[in-house]
């Protein structure tokens, strides 16, 4: 039997068995699937069994149109369309051209940010009757309440919310995109560390390997990773026009950060560490740098520590924390929550 017919029967029986008895947090974690695995089984990342697609002289900034089998064909995605970028980050035409588009140079990969850090949410009558689910959805949560300023609170009227629901493989939208939003959350995706991943999406984070800064701890093993340029992509580095880490250093151990063999081709490392002795993601829960940078992003402090007010108008917080780059993206100011935190007197907030 061809080797690859062999790989690949392999991982549809393992991701099978992996599937069957999801928990919201347990210590056994050597039959979790990961993001990835449960995205390709979706089928939502193409076909793995595509390779290489055939010569086609289009650029697609964001992908190609697949064909009924999940193959790519020369014919770009249209603008208008919502599709998954990275993997498990679903984008709108709006984030797409703030982030990409024309003019778009300066600013930022973070999502617009939740006002004064709530966010409202509901969880779908799909998974409300799935203990599983919600035990998964409220550890999520506490994983990020617990540790920041950031509060999730039961949709009422807010016209703004997150929605948990069950649909195919584990994906969100990046920050706030206005009215519902959802958040899905499959059957193999209700883990605690899997929730809060996608949860960090939701508050306005990319992924930690897209860092401008990423080569220089950890390096793509390209010969490891899926044939074809749908998976190549999804190791996409932004610079530093597009991601701003707020000066924090590279976390190895962040929820967001992809496993070893993300899109590994042969079960080998597709993602290899400089640093010796460290582990690549985190399946349990956030790190603390990434509480950290949450707490940056919202200008505030964590639970139990005080902290001013960001309305307050005295002479001392009526200030940009760096002129030159807030001057630069002062454009942003209307719709860029990061912005009118950091850069309250650019945008005419005190």
């Amino acid at each position: 039997m061809d080797a690859a017919v062999l790989f690949v029967w392999g991982m549809t029986a393992l991701l099978s068995m992996s599937l069957a008895t999801p928990i919201g947090k347990r210590n056994d974690t050597s039959v979790r699937p990961s993001i990835v695995e449960i995205n390709l089984q979706a089928g939502l990342l193409g076909n793995p069994n595509c390779g290489e697609m055939p010569a086609c002289d289009k650029v697609c900034r964001f992908g190609y149109e697949k064909s009924q089998d999940g193959c790519p064909i020369c014919s770009c995605i249209p603008d208008d369309k919502n599709i998954l970028i990275e993997g498990d980050m679903m984008s709108t035409p709006a984030v797409r051209a703030r982030l990409f588009g024309p003019g778009s140079r300066g600013s930022t990969a973070f999502g617009n940010l939740w006002p004064g850090g709530v966010v409202p949410y509901v969880i779908d009558s799909s998974l409300a009757s799935e203990g599983l689910a919600t035990q998964a959805i409220t550890a999520g949560m506490n994983e990020w309440t617990s540790q920041t300023c950031v509060s999730f609170v039961p949709k009422t009227v807010q016209t703004n919310y997150v929605k948990f629901y069950k649909g195919e493989g584990c994906w969100s939208y990046i920050g706030v995109v206005g009215g519902e939003q959802l958040v899905s959350l499959d059957t193999g995706c209700w883990y605690t560390g899997t929730v809060a991943h996608e949860i960090g999406h939701a508050l306005g984070y990319f992924h930690e390997h897209s860092r401008p800064d990423r080569d220089d701890y950890v390096t793509i093993q390209w010969d490891n990773v899926l044939s074809g340029t749908e998976f190549r992509r999804q190791f996409d580095k932004y610079d530093e026009s597009y991601i701003d880490s707020l000066g924090t250093t590279y976390d190895y151990g962040s929820v967001m950060h992809y496993p070893r063999d993300a899109f590994s081709s042969n079960g080998q490392p597709t993602i290899v560490p400089s640093q010796n002795g460290v582990t690549l993601g985190n399946t349990e829960g956030i790190s603390e740098m990434d509480a950290r940078q949450m707490n940056l992003l919202y200008g505030c402090s964590p639970p139990g520590e005080s902290t001013t007010p960001a309305a307050t108008t005295s002479a001392s917080s009526c200030m940009d924390k760096n002129e030159r780059r807030c001057d630069r993206w002062k454009s942003f100011c209307p719709f860029s929550g990061k912005m009118q935190k950091h850069c309250r007197q650019t945008c005419g907030l005190c």
